[in-house]
């Protein structure tokens, strides 16, 4: 009867052996699959920007990318929270530049009413990072926009910035647009400019105004650089009336400045 259970234990504790490598071997396999899932959070799958916006933009986990790019906790948590989970509109383009830097500009949209950030990203041994960011006041309608551009420099992209917040208050609103180009790792401001006017005070009916500007880059004849052109529509007590002007690039300014407003009629 004795050897008969000391069988017994024998076999069972083979049994428990054999079957405990690929418990253990599951175990193994899950750990390396959650080192994989966080390495993957942390680092986008290529420098394609529709790939990294897509990687950014794949609600869960979008705040943990956000942070491990460089983006502070308290912003990724409110920019992804601020928009469906499907529908994050997280923008990510190239920056190209005349130096060996690998450039980019990351742009989070309004935060409801209040705020969009600008980040400058830099890539530095195989990881991307912020360098740098700007805030953008959301007030009016919300449309803070970016879109990245040529313009005084055929090498070098800037990146344009759309709607931005200039004051507001009691009928009163003032949206701009903003120029900035990326040089060592900081973004630096090129222009400001107004972009929407509409003032309707109270105690001012008599000077009722709205104010449109355009933006169009135009090229300049026997030149690979190009120009801002500006096109204004202004109704003042409800008299039209519309202007152009041109925005060159000011080397000893380091900025762009403006030629004086012409009158355009038919």
């Amino acid at each position: 009867m004795k050897l008969q259970m000391v069988g017994l234990l024998a076999v069972t504790a083979g049994f428990l052996f054999q079957n405990s490598a690929p418990v253990q071997s599951s175990i193994q396999g899950n750990s390396a699959n959650q080192v994989q899932q966080v390495e993957s959070e942390k680092s986008p799958p290529s420098d394609v920007d529709w790939e990294i916006e897509n990687w950014l933009n794949d609600g869960p986990g979008a705040i943990q990318r956000l942070v491990g790019l460089g983006v502070d906790q308290k912003t990724a948590e409110e920019s992804v929270d601020s928009y469906p989970e499907d529908d994050l509109h997280i923008q990510w383009k190239t920056v190209n530049s005349e130096s060996k830097e690998h450039l980019a500009a990351l742009f989070l949209p309004c935060i409801g009413n209040d705020v969009a950030y600008l980040f400058a990203m830099q890539k530095a041994n195989d990881a991307w990072q912020v360098t740098d960011r700007e805030g953008f006041d959301c007030h009016y309608d919300a449309t803070v926009s970016m879109e990245i551009a040529r313009i005084h420099d055929p090498n070098r992209d800037e990146v344009l910035i759309h709607h931005v917040g200039g004051g507001h208050g009691t009928g009163f609103v003032q949206q701009n647009y903003n120029v900035f180009s990326i040089a060592q790792g900081k973004l630096k401001i090129r222009l400001d400019t107004e972009e929407i006017l509409d003032d309707h005070q109270p105690s001012q009916r008599i000077h009722d105004i709205v104010r449109r500007s355009t933006f169009t880059i135009i090229p300049i004849i026997h030149s690979r650089s190009r120009a801002i052109e500006e096109t204004r529509s202004s109704i003042l007590n409800d008299h039209l009336m519309v202007q152009r002007r041109i925005f060159r690039w000011d080397p000893a300014k380091g900025c762009y400045s403006s030629t004086t407003f012409v009158t355009v009629e038919a």
